[in-house]
């Protein structure tokens, strides 16, 4: 008789003690009619593979595994049945779900100008949120403090003798006399 178990599975069919491991088995019986006859048992044992899959998913994603859909860390197992042995696996997942980055800013710009920020163009003060994708392709948060500063402009009206310079106030040896502007 050649049978076919899994591991961990017990074969008990023609009056044999149990089996659980592979080999050749043979028993004695004797007849109804005196005579003895043999009985030869060709043991296989078929292995339960246990398989360990790792894998990582953005957060807000979905992992499909197996008609089911996970979407935290964590330790997932699962038992699959083998077409061509009929014995189970056990399938481990190890999922990681990677935490969504965030990030602050503080942006100030002049009134009259913008700042591109993302997909958005600044213009007035206020908070702002965008999101980027990661080098790994997941989604970080940024959030930005946008001020818009008044511009300032301030008049200075000063004096120099012929010949002399003006120095002061940001200015640096204005030969003549005349309007100059000094952004700041």
């Amino acid at each position: 008789i050649n049978a076919t178990i899994c591991s961990g599975d017990v074969y008990a069919e023609n009056k044999f003690e149990p089996l659980t491991r592979a080999g050749v088995y043979k028993r004695k019986f004797a007849s109804v009619s005196g005579c003895d006859s043999i009985v030869v048992v060709n043991l296989t044992v078929n292995p339960i593979h246990e398989i360990v899959v790792a894998d990582t998913i953005c957060f807000g994603g979905a992992y499909s595994w197996n008609g089911a859909e996970y979407n935290r860390t964590g330790m997932y197992v699962d038992t699959l049945t083998s077409s061509v042995t009929g014995c189970d696996s056990i399938v481990t997942l190890l999922l990681k779900v990677k935490e969504a980055p965030t990030m602050q800013d503080t942006v100030e710009i002049c009134s009259g100008e913008s700042y591109l920020f993302g997909s958005q163009t600044i213009t007035e003060s206020g908070l702002y949120t965008e999101t980027f994708k990661t080098l790994e392709g997941c989604d970080s948060v940024v959030t930005l403090f946008a001020k818009v500063s008044d511009k300032f402009n301030t008049t200075l009206n000063e004096f120099i003798c012929t010949g002399e310079t003006y120095s002061g106030n940001g200015f640096n040896g204005i030969p003549k006399a005349g309007t100059y502007t000094l952004p700041l």
